[in-house]
């Protein structure tokens, strides 16, 4: 049944009525309960009646389908249609409000690919400035003293700061092509491709053949990983240069050799299980890296309906491909399938005569957002005689793979 406005504008008022007559009767019995007696003659007709209304109006509720929630609803939608004619801003920041509601519902994950940006970066506060105004007491701007935030060991780092910071970690290697996902409890569960769908014809009337379960669950659980390095008290109170972001980028790439160290192989019984450790994932035997061998990883990914975007070696491997010869000395071009793999060489994480061909994209990257980095400065013991301090940092965090067929582990041959 449709109601119009009045319709409802009545209705409302009577369920908000109904509210106070349970309110009344419900004192009624508090006060007959307290003094440890029946109802007086007078309260048993005004529960009565009290009783006898709140039927009337259920019955008229249920005769046009609605309820008090319903209707509270509804009126809530025209007023916001109103606001939104007579004010269109309020009306974008009522969207924006939304649009955070379904960004904050742990039920929508999404996943963050290539340059698309996980922080806002609408502030100029870096990790760096909050460190040097905890040290020398000193603040750039007042942006800088607002996001300030100090414990008996170091400073609490901002959501917003945090994120920015792990954007510039993930600029400076491979982990930009990883799938980000930032998690807002400590474990999260993502879908994983375990096969493939298989189309098939039907004759008429045939059952459908049903491809057996593609899709199983991975779960991420972030877990903490810790870097530390000193800066001297030089270098932090130096003025000729911007400390912050100088500050910033040390800690950046640190985490970064150590996420990304560890994230290949593993970290122990507390650490990452290392996405090369998954059994699921394309094994190529070798005797040493090359471009037979890349190939071969090349090709496994595609041989599962990938699209191979990058490959990994040990930095040692990566110049011996760079300086590889022929027989007259000449520089041997790459194959034109290594044109459009991004090629990036670690310092740990890889032995030499490992390399990893993949799509990328596959590995997903969980990253506990709220609360996942504390930065911890030492300024006591050595580091004192030293004039050094001692910036610990956490990250919090998990890998794992969403299609392991998306991944070639090239090793040496045992």
């Amino acid at each position: 049944m449709v109601l119009y406005i009045g319709q409802k504008m009545t209705l409302l008022k009577k369920a908000h009525q109904r509210e106070q007559y349970i309110n009344e009767m419900q004192d009624i019995l508090k006060t007959a309960k307290k003094e440890n007696r029946a109802f007086t003659e007078d309260e048993n007709k005004k529960f009565e009646s009290l009783e006898k209304q709140i039927k009337n109006i259920d019955d008229e509720l249920e005769k046009n389908n609605t309820s008090l929630e319903e209707l509270t609803e509804d009126m809530k939608k025209r007023d916001a249609k109103l606001e939104a004619i007579k004010n269109p801003s309020s009306s974008d920041k009522m969207k924006e409000n939304r649009a955070k509601k379904r960004s904050d519902n742990p039920l929508e994950v999404r996943g963050y690919v290539g340059k698309e940006r996980i922080g806002k970066h609408d502030t100029s506060v870096t990790i760096g400035d909050l460190v040097y105004s905890h040290v020398t007491g000193k603040f750039r701007n007042q942006e800088v003293r607002q996001a300030l935030s100090t414990t008996s060991g170091g400073i609490v780092v901002p959501t917003d700061v945090y994120e920015n910071f792990i954007d510039l970690m993930r600029d400076t290697n491979f982990l930009l092509q990883t799938t980000v996902y930032p998690m807002t409890t400590k474990a999260l569960v993502i879908p994983k491709v375990v096969g493939d769908i298989l189309p098939t014809f039907k004759a008429e009337n045939d059952l459908i053949v049903e491809s057996a379960p593609v899709f199983d669950s991975v779960r991420l659980e972030a877990k903490p990983l810790y870097a530390m390095t000193s800066i001297s008290l030089e270098l932090i109170e130096s003025g000729g240069l911007d400390i912050g972001m100088a500050v910033t980028n040390i800690m950046a790439s640190a985490m970064a050799q150590a996420v990304q160290s560890f994230m290949l192989k593993g970290g122990g019984a507390n650490g990452y299980e290392g996405i090369l450790n998954d059994p699921n994932i394309n094994l190529i035997d070798t005797t040493t890296i090359d471009y037979a061998s890349i190939g071969a990883g090349f090709r496994a990914v595609r041989s599962a309906n990938g699209n191979p975007d990058g490959i990994i070696l040990n930095n040692a491997d990566a110049m011996d491909l760079e300086l590889l010869t022929d027989t007259t000395g000449q520089f041997i071009q790459p194959p034109k399938f290594m044109e459009n793999l991004g090629t990036y060489s670690l310092g740990g994480g890889l032995d030499e005569g490992e390399g990893v061909v993949a799509n990328l994209q596959s590995i997903a990257w969980g990253i506990l957002s709220e609360g996942g980095l504390q930065i911890d400065i030492d300024k006591s013991g050595e580091a004192f005689q030293r004039g050094q301090i001692k910036i610990r940092a956490r990250i919090n965090s998990d890998f794992a793979l969403t299609n392991p067929k998306l991944i070639s582990h090239i090793r040496p041959t045992v």
